[in-house]
């Protein structure tokens, strides 16, 4: 997986499976831009900022990549980090009503960038990797040693 000279060494077209991988990326997502299309009745480019994707980017890195749970852990982390937000924000701006218009965005941003910071000094191989530790010391728990 994430050595190019030894998969070609041991005999594994690399560049297939490379186009292989794009294409079906390609196709699914154009198959969810076709049906967000359905949904919404009209697409636009100020539908999508760039830095939704900087912040999905940053979470996949948070739950953990080279898994197929660490994605779904980042997206869980990311989007209940969305709604503890929006139920912060009113009891802040009830305490401090000068800050009130732009608390949200403000206050979203600083805890998305702590979450990825602290995620990578702490947990630089993601949550998935934790999950993992935890599966397997539940896993020989009696016997550990």
């Amino acid at each position: 997986r994430d050595n190019d000279i030894a998969a070609e060494t041991m005999g594994i077209n690399v560049f297939a499976y490379k186009l292989l991988g794009f294409s079906l990326c390609s196709f699914y997502a154009g198959v969810g831009g076709a049906m967000w299309a359905h949904y919404s009745r009209s697409i636009h480019p100020d539908q999508f900022p760039f830095i939704d994707s900087v912040w999905y980017l940053g979470f996949l890195v948070v739950g953990g990549m080279g898994g197929v749970l660490g994605p779904v852990f980042g997206a869980v982390l990311w989007r209940g980090l969305r709604e503890a937000v929006a139920a912060l924000v009113p009891m802040v701006a009830a305490a401090m009503p000068g800050f009130a218009g732009t608390l949200y965005s403000g206050l979203s941003l600083m805890l998305f960038a702590l979450v990825i910071m602290l995620s990578l000094i702490l947990e630089p191989r993601g949550l998935n990797h934790r999950w993992q530790l935890v599966k397997a010391s539940w896993r020989l728990w009696p016997f550990s040693h």
